[in-house]
């Protein structure tokens, strides 16, 4: 970080605590009492515009930074505890399948699980799960393909000949959210 973007960002966390400072012995005080007083003490040259407008737009970006979503993913269905469950959480066409932003590995510990995921940004996701019911790793197949062991995908999606699409599978998180996956043993 250089010396002019240090600067910067100091002058706006001073100016921060200069408003914290008077929200605080001024409870009493509405906001926009509170932002005439700072105005009174920008015409008294004790605060520039720069500095107002700085903190406004750290203010703005902070917010947005922070936003918060909570997925819960329910799965039902399960069958035995052998194994484990591998959920990935996939944000992209092109990721789908391919690479995950995100999942867990859990143990089944009867036929329905809860997985919560906070730390997700709003945007669109598909997820899959499957159950490694031997642990290696990877979708063990039958013959043409067909999968071994158990398996789900976000809006219940099944895809004819294949694994559904991203698209299918999709669905969008702006908030909190609550999905639930029937887990499918072909």
């Amino acid at each position: 970080m250089d010396f002019t973007l240090r600067t910067v960002i100091g002058t706006g966390l001073k100016t921060l605590r200069s408003i914290c400072f008077l929200n605080q012995f001024a409870p009493g005080r509405t906001f926009v009492k509170n932002s005439l007083l700072i105005l009174r003490l920008f015409r008294m040259n004790l605060i520039s515009m720069k500095k107002i407008a700085l903190v406004t737009i750290l203010v703005l970006f902070a917010s947005a930074a922070f936003a918060q979503t909570k997925l819960t993913v329910t799965l039902e269905n399960i069958k035995g505890k052998k194994g484990s469950l591998r959920l990935g959480v996939f944000d992209s066409e092109e990721g789908f399948l391919k690479k995950a932003i995100g999942g867990r590995v859990i143990k089944p510990e009867g036929d329905k699980v809860t997985i919560v995921f906070d730390d997700l940004k709003p945007g669109k996701y598909a997820i899959s799960i499957i159950h490694d019911e031997n642990d290696n790793g990877e979708v063990d197949k039958k013959a043409f393909g067909i999968p071994k062991e158990g398996l789900g995908f976000s809006n219940n999606a099944m895809g004819k000949f294949g694994p559904p699409t991203f698209e299918e599978s999709s669905f969008t998180l702006d908030g909190e959210k609550t999905i639930v996956i029937k887990m499918l043993y072909l």
